[in-house]
């Protein structure tokens, strides 16, 4: 799922002394830094502007993620300048903090945000564990991947749309470890959609509310059941596309049914995020692809995205050597 990020040109008054150049900040260490200071940040939007009376998007560089905040603009409010994700941004604000989650205040929407690269890659998930579900973990702010994911009550599961709020949480346990799946209001694909089979491996951006570890799904292919299967239907997604063999030795197939619409892109990323192999302007509907893997990709495990008209699919995928 791609969402435009919609945000009013504003300007922050007598807040900030005027934008001058600084040095890029490691994300990482702006966890440290006093609230109101005023750094420059760089970083890939990994997340749709998820904001309800306020615009909000999360993103994240090679060291850590971050919230980004907008009082009073974005979110529900109205559009005239555009953020997606996949974008890479330079941002210069104050650091600031809400229910304990560290966030930057861009100065404004003309001087204080920057896109320096466009792409509708977002970053591949982290493998964590449950002992990485932590208010501090060092992933805050990134996009994670967590396994044997279980709901303490699938009745908190918004199987219809959410009306009230900005979103609903829903209990979840790991290892025996508990913490919340915060489905969001209107930008994440899971709000209004069937409880999960369980256990499945959830995928989303990690950060926290107080004392609560949060976990946010935003799209179609954050949640996926669990198998050991190797056939095909472990990689049936959303019935709409079929990936096979799973493991994949020398070329995958993907099936492309007629509800997915046009796949335009498909993408295998390594666990550390890279790029591995890529196949662009596919333009297929309703057809069977052979996709050859480059010789240069090694026996492992590896995430396959697939773009298509309806949003981005994601799954996991297993090469073996040759």
């Amino acid at each position: 799922m791609k969402e435009t990020f919609s945000f009013l040109l504003f300007l922050f008054i007598g807040v900030l002394s005027p934008l001058v150049a600084q040095e890029i900040t490691p994300i990482k260490d702006t966890y440290a830094l006093p609230v109101e200071t005023i750094i420059t940040i760089e970083g890939v939007i990994n997340s749709p502007d998820y904001g309800f009376n306020h615009g909000q998007f999360f993103l994240q560089d090679a060291t850590g993620g971050l919230n980004v905040f907008f009082p009073n603009v974005g979110g529900e409010q109205g559009a005239i300048t555009n953020y997606d994700e996949g974008d890479t941004v330079r941002i210069q604000g104050q650091t600031g903090s809400f229910a304990q989650v560290i966030q930057i205040e861009p100065r404004s929407i003309s001087n204080g945000i920057e896109i320096i690269g466009n792409s509708d890659e977002i970053p591949a998930p982290i493998l964590i564990t449950a002992s990485d579900l932590d208010i501090d973990s060092e992933y805050q702010g990134m996009r994670v991947e967590i396994k044997g994911v279980t709901l303490n009550r699938a009745t908190e599961w918004p199987t219809t749309r959410i009306s009230s709020s900005s979103g609903t949480n829903v209990s979840a346990r790991v290892d025996g470890k508990d913490f919340v799946i915060r489905i969001d209001r209107g930008q994440s694909f899971f709000d209004g959609s069937s409880i999960p089979e369980e256990p499945f491996t959830l995928i989303g951006i990690l950060s926290r509310f107080n004392n609560d570890v949060q976990i946010y799904p935003f799209f179609e292919g954050d949640i996926f059941q669990e198998t050991t299967t190797n056939t095909f239907e472990a990689l049936k997604l959303d019935n709409n596309i079929k990936i096979y063999p799973n493991p994949v030795v020398e070329t995958i197939t993907l099936e492309v049914l007629p509800q997915a619409g046009t796949v335009d892109r498909v993408v295998l990323f390594d666990l550390l995020g890279r790029t591995v192999a890529q196949y662009g302007k596919l333009n297929a509907r309703n057809q069977t692809l052979s996709l050859p893997l480059p010789q240069s990709v090694q026996a492992g495990q590896y995430f396959l995205s697939v773009w298509t008209e309806n949003g981005i699919r994601a799954s996991k995928l297993m090469a073996i050597e040759r």
